[in-house]
């Protein structure tokens, strides 16, 4: 599983730890409301950048 998640650095083998408990990805696509949540929750927006 390591070298999959090499990027990672010291966290990569928390993800073998991780899959033994839950699914690593979600099996059904988000919501477009969820998706909206999510963008708002981490600062993204859905428009054109600007200066």
């Amino acid at each position: 599983m390591k070298q999959h998640f090499q990027k990672l650095g010291l966290f990569s083998e928390i993800v073998a730890q991780v899959k033994q408990h839950q699914a690593l990805f979600p099996k059904t696509p988000l919501g477009k409301e969820t998706q909206q949540r999510i963008r708002e929750a981490l600062g993204f927006w859905n428009k054109a950048a600007f200066p």
